[in-house]
């Protein structure tokens, strides 16, 4: 694993350094690790780490190991990328999901927009999903 850029690790991150973040990124994923429900979590290496490959090839953020076993597929989406490649990302994300079984998900996230399509979720709601895993 080698990203072109790094951060220094937040808590319970895989590794020392994990990939460049941005303000969305961070924001979720922080409060993701203030839940305290998870074991490991790892900034997925986009066109290079682990891909959802269908119909296009899918990268998500982030990938993140739940205390329960879970393992979970976190894209993140600024409200400005409600677009058709986020509708298929979700598509091939959900698809994915159903494939491998109750231990795996995934979900899309936006800040603030909710696009009425499933595994596409506003971050609010999205955090509440999240404790219960």
């Amino acid at each position: 694993i080698s990203p072109l850029k790094t951060i220094k690790s937040l808590p319970k991150s895989l590794y020392q350094e994990e990939g460049n973040i941005n303000n969305f990124e961070y924001k979720v994923i922080n409060e993701i690790i203030s839940l305290g429900n998870i074991k490991w979590w790892h900034k997925n290496i986009d066109r290079r780490g682990f891909n959802l490959n269908g119909f296009l090839n899918h990268y998500p953020d982030f990938i993140v190991m739940t205390n329960s076993g879970k393992l979970i597929m976190i894209e993140t989406k600024g409200d400005h990328l409600e677009n058709t490649d986020s509708r298929r990302k979700s598509k091939l994300g959900r698809t994915w999901q159903h494939q491998v079984g109750n231990k795996y998900r995934y979900y899309m996230v936006f800040e603030n927009k909710n696009l009425n399509i499933e595994g596409a979720f506003q971050f609010e709601k999205f955090i509440d999903i999240f404790k219960k895993l």
